[in-house]
């Protein structure tokens, strides 16, 4: 159902599901959120899109593992969301 967020792909998931109304805390069989699966495949840039549309951030997977655990776990770096340059979607100022 959030296809994009496994691929960084923010402007469809923009465009194509939050536009339409889609929850941006839907969870799967895993109870993994869009932003689990954004985090997992290190796609910051959909992360941002997704906390500004909302995303609860504190909630668990199956594994009571929030979004941080994800990022740890699969080799991200927190900071990155909050200091790449290149991520001007998360600036809310745009």
């Amino acid at each position: 159902r959030f296809l994009p967020t496994l691929f960084d792909n923010f402007k469809l998931l923009q465009y194509n599901h939050l536009i339409q109304g889609a929850s941006v805390n839907v969870l799967d069989k895993e109870r993994r959120s869009p932003l689990h699966l954004s985090a997992i495949r290190n796609g910051w840039r959909t992360m941002c899109v997704l906390m500004r549309h909302g995303a609860n951030i504190t909630l668990k997977d199956n594994d009571q593992r929030n979004v941080l655990h994800a990022i740890v776990i699969h080799g991200g770096e927190v900071d990155k969301i909050l200091d790449n340059d290149d991520l001007d979607v998360c600036d809310n100022s745009r």
